[in-house]
């Protein structure tokens, strides 16, 4: 009866032990960027907003996708800036008129 005790109790130990630090790993990543939570609101929120790719852009099938795969996908054309010009690529066109 005692020695079950003990062991339940050294169990919730383990357990509280570990809880405590994961607190503080999440604590000490809170510490090294503050934003961490409105990061993850974000993150979220480009989530959940679904947009139709045309098939031109989606290799043949119209997809759909969330924001965050399509901004992350073609960041490289975003970071460079999107323009609706003649001689734009229909990456550019989609972006520049969604």
């Amino acid at each position: 009866m005692l020695l079950d005790e003990i062991g339940k109790l050294r169990d919730e130990n383990r357990t509280l032990t570990e809880k405590i630090s994961s607190l503080q790993a999440s604590a000490i990543q809170e510490a090294k960027n503050p934003n961490a939570a409105e990061d993850r609101e974000l993150i979220d929120v480009l989530k959940a907003i679904e947009i139709k790719v045309p098939a031109d852009l989606a290799g043949g099938n119209e997809v759909t996708m969330n924001l965050l795969d399509v901004a992350y996908g073609n960041r490289d054309t975003l970071i460079n800036g999107v323009t609706n010009a003649m001689n734009a690529s229909p990456a550019e066109v989609f972006f520049s008129s969604s």
